[in-house]
């Protein structure tokens, strides 16, 4: 449907079914089909114009993102120069052996806090067992000598063999060697099945204490045997008196003829039942061991202990890790200097060197300044992580005797862990790249650990070298070590961050490489959603310039008709003007006519 309009000759046509038009183009442009997409949502719809907005999947615009911010990183972590990383994280190393000092300070076998284990435990290298101080050392020593009557005259030991010697005349005692009942006539003895002797020379019950006579004398230890027996096996172990048994009845079976007493002693002996003998005295032993631990874990003494040596620990260890700090910035410094040095070496005077190396000097003590809260900070932290290490390792010899290397390496560990627990629970970070850290931190821990293991071997091939052994043997002042231990450390320390580096190296390239592999493959799976949210963009500008000319169409239309009534009036007042001046005229020429 159109409309014609005349104005002085000229013929304009307008279209004024827009409503069909607009449909013409919803339908050329598949704007229908894009309105009924899950995506688009109408929102109005007032005066002809649409207003529409469309969502766009969430995941992928992040992928897209994630994948173009990853790109603009990768090459500068591929580039990363490998060589130079090693060689800092070598040097942090070793100056580090100044911050860890106090992992190293007081690392000794058995760790800082006595344990009835550890004063219990023997080898070659420690025949009296594993103290962790000269005060618990000299406790044993004036422990005084043994007395058989403080514990034969003890009221637990006369109770005991009251009770035991009426049972035996009532024909139901039982000998605890052999199994079989005891005669009433039977000359017997009660015996200390883990003999008073051990109990009182038993380093554990000095440590935690506990009185001698009232560990052996329990009801439990205590038991019937035959008095010759009891003879024979006197301070023995179960084990020690067995081999002793067995012995004895191989020396006497090789006699052709044997006294009767030697008789008697190998019919005795060949009674005893060994399983039974054993099980009564590890029964025995296993409970008496459970009384020490008892009294000595429920006490104070070993938690002030830890408490007095894990507060030392960390004090040394705030203390050297500033120190550390400090000495990390002076090398670094430093070695930036030497550089220039030897690549200016003759184009430089003497005074411009001494003016230059202070200048650098000025810049390490402003930045120290500047960071002097952080240092402060980092030694807290160091000295909390040091004080807690000491309680693990009193936990782990509690069970396990731990040697010095193994305490440099559950210290070394438990600092890693600590680093380990603090980056994943760090909630500002993503999930995947808290786990990354963490692991980086673990992998750099293990590797450490296992590091300081060669220390030894390696100071041991230090000691090697002629001309060395003098120096090497200098103990250092307050560290417990000598020199040759510190450089064993340190070039064991050097190596694990070498070591360190080269796999976190690997291990970021692995993650960036596996990242970008998934965000590829979930672009290649959401391909046809790309290119729909491409096509949904492109229609979306049509639709904007087809909404742009529509209504620029109808404004045209509503000014062309507001224009067109603006003539008409015109014309209109034209014609009422001319008919006006011919009414005058016609009044004019009536007046001449009439001879006025």
């Amino acid at each position: 449907m159109t409309k014609t309009f005349s104005y002085e000759g000229d013929t304009l046509e307008l279209r004024e079914d827009f409503e069909a038009l607009a449909n013409e183009l919803d339908e050329d442009l598949m704007l229908k089909d894009l309105e009924k997409s899950e995506q688009v949502e109408v929102l109005s719809k007032e005066d002809g114009l649409k207003v529409l907005r469309m969502q766009i999947d969430s995941e992928l615009e992040q992928a897209l993102k994630e994948l173009e911010s990853l790109k603009a990183q990768l090459p500068k972590e591929q580039n990363q120069n490998l060589l130079d990383e090693c060689f800092k994280n070598a040097t942090d190393a070793v100056v580090g052996h100044f911050g860890l000092a106090a992992a190293v300070l007081d690392s000794k076998d058995g760790g800082n806090v006595n344990t009835t284990h550890n004063v219990r435990y023997v080898d070659e290298k420690h025949p009296n067992g594993i103290y962790a101080s000269e005060k618990e050392i000299r406790a044993y020593e004036n422990r005084g000598p043994y007395d058989p009557d403080s514990y034969h005259k003890n009221k637990g030991y006369i109770d005991e063999n009251r009770r035991q010697s009426d049972l035996k005349k009532q024909g139901g005692a039982v000998d605890y060697m052999t199994g079989g009942k005891l005669a009433q006539n039977a000359n017997t003895d009660l015996d200390h099945k883990v003999s008073a002797k051990n109990i009182h020379d038993d380093r554990a019950r000095v440590l935690a204490e506990k009185d001698g006579a009232e560990l052996a004398n329990t009801r439990d230890n205590l038991a019937l045997t035959d008095s010759s027996l009891n003879r024979m096996k006197k301070a023995k172990t179960a084990d020690e008196f067995i081999a002793y048994k067995n012995k004895e009845l191989e020396r006497l079976s090789k006699k052709q003829d044997l006294t009767p007493k030697e008789k008697e002693k190998m019919q005795k002996l060949k009674s005893i039942d060994d399983e039974k003998f054993r099980a009564e005295w590890d029964e025995s032993k296993k409970n008496i061991d459970k009384a020490i631990d008892k009294a000595y874990y429920t006490s104070l003494k070993p938690y002030k202990e830890a408490l007095i040596t894990g507060a030392k620990d960390a004090g040394k260890m705030a203390i050297h890790s500033a120190i550390g700090v400090i000495l990390k910035e002076f090398i670094e410094g430093m070695a930036a200097e030497i550089k220039i040095l030897f690549k200016e070496f003759g184009n430089e005077s003497l005074k411009e060197i001494f003016k230059r190396f202070a200048k650098r000097l000025q810049t390490i003590w402003t930045n120290l300044r500047a960071k002097w809260k952080d240092i402060i900070a980092g030694s807290f932290e160091a000295g909390i992580v040091s004080f807690f290490s000491n309680l693990v390792v009193f936990v782990v010899n509690i069970v396990f005797t731990t040697l010095k290397k193994s305490v440099q390496i559950i210290r070394a560990g438990f600092s890693s862990l600590y680093q380990a627990v603090k980056k994943l629970c760090d909630k500002n970070t993503p999930k995947d790249e808290r786990m990354h850290a963490a692991a980086k931190v673990f992998v750099t821990g293990i590797i450490g650990a296992l590091a300081m293991l060669s220390s030894e071997a390696i100071t041991k091939f230090l000691l090697t070298i002629p001309g060395l052994n003098a120096i090497l043997t200098i103990p250092l002042p307050s560290l417990n070590e000598t020199i040759g231990d510190a450089l064993g450390l340190c070039v064991s320390a050097a190596l694990g961050a070498v070591l360190s580096t080269v796999a976190i190296y690997y291990m970021d390239k692995w993650a960036n490489n596996k990242k970008i592999l998934r965000l590829q493959i979930q672009m290649i799976a959401q391909s046809g959603i790309i290119v729909r949210c491409e096509v949904v963009k492109s229609w979306f500008a049509l639709h904007d310039g087809w909404q742009f000319l529509s209504f620029a169409i109808d404004d045209t239309q509503r000014k062309l008709e507001s224009a067109r009534q603006i003539i008409k009036s015109s014309n209109d007042e034209v014609q009422q003007s001319l008919d006006e001046l011919q009414e005058k005229l016609d009044e004019l020429k009536a007046l001449q006519n009439t001879g006025v």
